[in-house]
């Protein structure tokens, strides 16, 4: 906790900005830890959006399912490169309201990459995606398992 403190002090912020900091820190520590917000908020007031992600798996395919609430099909990217399936995405929300003697205007934006190594025995080729209902479901097929066949070989002498 020293170590926070003299940084922060070095950075000319006063003892109020220190102390709600501090307290900030102590927040994204407590939540991130159990996973209860999917918000991260960064020293510049700037949303990062990280999304829940769920795999399950089948005798045929794994399957994700990714959270994208207010989102749109055209905002996110499905990359494979290799193993590593990387699905990433910008949210951008702007909200205005005018009324009589008032104006309100709040906008956030976030970015988001959430990285999964896949097992070699997915079907590139065949892979699905489907974006409804704020939910992002990728389906990865599992290619046949290679056939073992044995065979005994006869052992010659001399």
């Amino acid at each position: 906790m020293e170590n926070i403190i003299k940084r922060r002090k070095s950075e000319n912020v006063g003892p109020l900005g220190i102390m709600r900091r501090g307290f900030d820190d102590l927040f994204d520590d407590f939540f991130n830890e159990f996973g209860i917000s999917p918000y991260r908020w960064g020293r510049e007031a700037r949303m990062d959006f990280v999304p829940k992600m769920d795999i399950t798996e089948s005798d045929k395919e794994y399957n994700l399912a990714v959270e994208l609430p207010g989102m749109d099909k055209k905002d996110i990217e499905i990359d494979l490169t290799d193993d590593v399936l990387t699905i990433k995405g910008e949210k951008k929300t702007e909200r205005k309201e005018e009324g009589k003697g008032r104006y309100h205007f709040e906008r956030s934006y976030g970015s988001f990459s959430r990285s999964v190594t896949l097992p070699s025995n997915i079907k590139d080729e065949e892979i699905a995606a489907d974006f409804k209902n704020g939910v992002l479901h990728v389906t990865l097929p599992k290619a046949e398992p290679a056939k073992s066949h044995s065979k005994k070989v006869q052992i010659k002498a001399e």
